[in-house]
């Protein structure tokens, strides 16, 4: 078995679907459980409603390859919606805690901090690249080397509140796939 293929493997076998991580850790009001729309009155007219589907695609998703003895890294990729979401957490397993950050500059100075939530406007692309927004790795368990698979699963509130996770695995890299 080639690397390339052993690595498509393992990345397989780590993105799995969503509901296989568990519910998202958020109280729920009675009946928020069910999907099925309520029965209407006999005469009236159904409305039919589309299942919820997750509305996120994440591509590009590739992590920056860190010193020996780091203790941070960071995972850039691009996320877009047809609707609109927030991103309200991120998780890795390659860490001990994950958070959305944000990079800009304010007077001259280049500021970063943590951003709960992330508003992902619909139709309209979020980028996560060096020096803008990215999902820090703190306290990684070890050194991001190139072609490493790193998973991240990031949890959403879609239009109506309710929580979803969709899981992604980052490729390690010294920069962003299809630079030079």
């Amino acid at each position: 078995m080639n690397r390339t293929f052993a690595k498509i493997a393992l990345a397989a076998s780590i993105v799995l679907p969503w509901a296989a991580f568990g519910e998202p850790q958020a109280e729920k009001s009675a009946g928020a459980a069910s999907t099925q729309p309520a029965e209407k009155p006999a005469g009236t007219a159904k409305k039919k409603t589309a299942p919820f589907t997750e509305p996120v695609k994440i591509t590009g998703a590739w992590a920056r390859t860190t010193a020996p003895g780091a203790s941070t890294a960071a995972v850039y990729m691009k996320l877009e919606s047809a609707v609109p979401l927030k991103l309200v957490q991120a998780v890795s397993e390659a860490s001990k805690s994950a958070e959305v950050h944000e990079m800009k500059m304010v007077d001259n100075v280049m500021q970063m901090r943590p951003l709960i939530p992330l508003e992902v406007e619909a139709g309209k692309p979020v980028l996560f690249q060096p020096g803008g927004y990215h999902i820090m790795l703190l306290d990684i368990k070890k050194p991001v080397k190139s072609g490493d698979l790193v998973p991240v699963r990031l949890t959403f509130a879609g239009p109506d509140n309710k929580l979803f996770n969709t899981s992604v695995v980052a490729v390690g890299a010294d920069k962003a796939p299809g630079k030079n």
